[in-house]
């Protein structure tokens, strides 16, 4: 199946008794010879057991059903899981005609999803092993952290970046929780049907940290496909997003704090840019695309500076 740059996804009719049943799986072909960085330690299998304990809590994703942390059978660690039929393209979500009614849904559907993705108790479901913040630090100073990280990866000196950097230093807020976030909470990462949200894929970037990072991340601009004009991933407005997740967890938001985390999160997209193009220039990934994405990092820079001019 398309999509995924390191794991492949194959899509598997198996027939058990006479039953077929539709069935993906997950495979990472770049763990099959070195078995010191399999599943198990390099943390394949722990988003197989996200999905596990998401699935017991009622959060909308995919069922799994075995998973595998060897080479031995398929050359490289591998899980099962059910194949759920729907759209994943962004542009498609937001374009076919077919799933008109479903964009009236999601931004409510995608709040409700979220909160049930927060309530997820991490130590009883047995995922504390998911990277958090250190002891002594808050979730946005670590955020805040990475992207300092990210910054100092950037070809050229770039003012507009240290700007942001700046603001986001001295307005940093107070952590608003801890609890499990997604950490890639956008369309392309959902399946939608002509009723709406069918499930919540890719679980790669989970961890612990502060709720409003997911919020926040759903209504960056980058994620909108286009259609800037509605802030939830491009399909609406952000309050009906907002109240369905307040009404989910009994959390009261905080519409400005929100914003600051949305800066934060239009500068985390600029250190994906700022990776993309680096694998390129050290000749790690020479390919078009990475030399592509990695010249969309002035488009962010205008975000931030909108953003900034807003804040």
């Amino acid at each position: 199946m398309a999509g995924g740059s390191s794991r492949q996804v194959w899509s598997v009719d198996a027939e058990i008794d006479g039953v077929i049943h539709p069935l993906v799986i997950r495979y990472d072909p770049a763990h099959g010879t070195d078995r010191a960085s399999l599943a198990s330690a390099g943390g394949f299998l722990a988003e197989y057991q996200i999905l596990q304990a998401m699935h017991r809590n009622g959060v909308p994703v995919p069922k799994v059903f075995w998973a595998c942390d060897t080479p031995d059978l398929l050359g490289g660690p591998f899980y099962l899981m059910q194949r759920i039929e729907g759209e994943a393209i962004p542009r498609r979500i937001l374009r076919s005609n077919e799933l008109a009614a479903a964009r009236e849904r999601l931004p409510a559907q995608l709040g409700r999803a979220l909160a049930g993705i927060h309530a997820v108790d991490a130590g009883r479901e047995g995922l504390d092993f998911l990277p958090a913040p250190a002891p002594d630090a808050s979730a946005p100073e670590t955020q805040l952290a990475q992207i300092r990280a990210g910054f100092d990866q950037a070809p050229n000196p770039n003012p507009t970046l240290e700007l942001v950097y700046r603001w986001l230093e001295q307005q940093l807020p107070p952590e608003r929780g801890r609890v499990i976030v997604h950490g890639d909470f956008r369309l392309g990462n959902v399946m939608v049907g002509p009723e709406g949200l069918r499930a919540v894929l890719d679980w790669e970037l989970c961890h612990l940290g502060d709720p409003y990072e997911d919020l926040a991340w759903m209504c960056t601009k980058t994620w909108r496909f286009g259609n800037v004009e509605q802030p939830v991933g491009g399909i609406g407005p952000r309050e009906p997003f907002y109240l369905a997740y307040e009404e989910a967890s009994g959390r009261t938001l905080d519409r400005q704090a929100l914003r600051y985390w949305e800066v934060l999160c239009s500068a985390r997209v600029a250190v994906v840019w700022i990776m993309q193009v680096s694998a390129y220039l050290r000749g790690i990934l020479p390919t078009v695309e990475h030399a592509a994405i990695g010249r969309r990092l002035p488009e962010t820079e205008l975000d931030l500076l909108e953003l900034l001019e807003r804040a």
